[in-house]
């Protein structure tokens, strides 16, 4: 049996790190921000419908990611048609992606998700890892990436769910205040996780 792990929690709140831990532990992990990306700008269907719709997005008929960001920040209805175009894309290349860890016989997989739970992706997975750190070690992380500000910051939170309530809906919460206590608790996490597949 493969048992897949789920992977989210709030902007700027350490689940980069984490899956990072969880990689180098030797664990598989899929990121979804990178089949997004992946879709976007490779899959000929989706970039048709994009550019139907956002026309201002595209440089030479190549998808900008950042512009196609830029219109859509604060913009919750375009966020969402966004979503909903892209999704069917990302959950089949993740599907096939499993089928094919699942064939080469791993027995555990992440899946770095970090709209999880607003994109209905929870399906996919038997235990859901949180990675939450306190509001203002958050705000401070999130300000302190180039070309960040407070509006951008306030604008993504709105887009997300609250993480008090994801959290509620995960099975393990982690808190990434600093390394070696991150690294305990996903050490932790992984050994449950494999001792109850036994």
């Amino acid at each position: 049996m493969m048992h897949i792990i789920g992977l989210t929690g709030g902007v700027a709140s350490g689940k980069s790190t984490t899956s990072g831990v969880l990689s180098q532990m030797g664990i598989t992990v899929i990121d979804c921000d990178q089949i997004v990306h992946q879709v976007q700008v490779h899959n000929e269907q989706l970039k048709s419908c994009l550019m139907k719709i956002f026309p201002d997005a595209f440089d030479s008929g190549l998808l900008n990611r950042r512009k196609l960001s830029d219109l859509v920040m604060g913009d919750l209805t375009k966020l969402r048609e966004i979503e909903s175009l892209t999704l069917p894309f990302v959950h089949q290349a993740i599907n096939q992606k499993l089928a094919y860890y699942k064939a080469q016989g791993e027995h555990l997989v992440v899946i770095d998700v970090p709209l999880l739970f607003e994109t209905h992706m929870e399906g996919f997975c038997d235990s859901i890892i949180c990675v939450f750190v306190p509001k203002t070690m958050q705000r401070e992380r999130f300000m302190a990436r180039p070309g960040m500000t407070e509006q951008k910051f306030k604008t993504i939170l709105q887009n997300q769910m609250p993480i008090e309530e994801k959290m509620a809906k995960s099975t393990y919460r982690v808190i990434s205040d600093n390394m070696e206590n991150l690294i305990k608790q996903v050490q932790d996490i992984v050994l449950e996780i494999k001792k109850r597949g036994k």
